[in-house]
């Protein structure tokens, strides 16, 4: 595997380790430990937040706010 690359499909945490789901197009997907190949922790970004709290509940006013105006 010396030399070639392949496609980062997704990081994950496996057994306390960094961990890569990679992809080749000969054999597929795999995965390998980050302190395997030559990528720094700093590849592994951590992730927006798909949803949060704080914006959920803002989400809820503004829509008690519009069904109160239409209401009206």
């Amino acid at each position: 595997m010396h030399g070639r690359h392949f496609k980062v499909l997704k990081t994950r945490k496996i057994q306390g380790k960094d961990t890569f789901i990679l992809q080749d197009r000969v054999s597929g997907t795999f995965s390998i430990f980050r302190e395997w190949t030559d990528k720094t922790s700093e590849y592994l970004q951590p992730t927006a937040l798909i949803l949060s709290i704080q914006k959920l509940l803002e989400l809820i006013e503004l829509v008690d706010s519009i069904k109160s105006t239409k209401k009206a």
